[in-house]
């Protein structure tokens, strides 16, 4: 199904958008299926500012589609936060591409998870192949070296950048767990308390 398809089946269910919202978001859809990837992130930009749920959410997949892994992963952390409900498995693939892009493995492996074969059976198959490629990437015994790279980067986006912060916070956390002695544990716990508290404050 197409993505078009899919925001137009999510819009039958959703409550009314302004005109301009739903015209902008059917914008990007067509742009995104065409592969005008930069047009479809301003379309769904557009609509997110008109009020619509489905346009942060698919403006995060243009960017994985663009290659920002980073600000994807941030712009599907702040969509989940502003609307939680608006997505599907398919978007669940593309926040786990954007993971899986920005080095965040478990991260990746849990939205995969998610997608399941819910996304339909090539997409499943891709899942399945890149749940493969992690298990090989933790298996390999760097996990300390990775640890002290995503806290040192989420120690520096802490201010500026507090939802993409967070995410690689969490990801040290849960890699901390798979080593002996729980390596830098304790330090990305703390820092992810402090993320929480800094994100229900209101600050982005």
């Amino acid at each position: 199904m197409s993505l078009s398809a899919w925001i137009l089946t999510a819009l039958l269910g959703a409550a009314p958008l302004p005109p301009s919202a739903e015209t902008h978001l059917l914008s990007g859809a067509e742009a995104f299926r065409a592969g005008n990837y930069t047009v479809a992130l301003v379309e769904f930009r557009v609509a997110e500012r008109m009020g619509s749920a489905e346009g942060s959410w698919y403006a995060a997949a243009s960017l994985v589609k663009l290659g920002r892994a980073e600000d994807a992963v941030e712009g599907f952390a702040l969509a989940e936060r502003a609307s939680a409900a608006a997505h599907d498995a398919l978007l669940d693939y593309y926040r786990a591409l954007a993971c899986y892009q920005a080095r965040l493995y478990l991260c990746a492996d849990r939205w995969l998870q998610n997608s399941g074969s819910r996304a339909g059976p090539r997409v499943s198959a891709q899942a399945t192949d890149l749940r493969e490629a992690i298990a090989r990437e933790l298996g390999t015994g760097r996990l300390p070296a990775a640890i002290d790279v995503f806290v040192a980067r989420a120690s520096a986006l802490a201010v500026p950048r507090p939802a993409l912060a967070l995410a690689y916070a969490e990801e040290a956390a849960a890699l901390a767990e798979r080593t002996p002695g729980g390596h830098r544990a304790l330090e990305a716990r703390a820092l992810i308390q402090r993320l929480q508290l800094t994100m229900v404050g209101g600050r982005k």
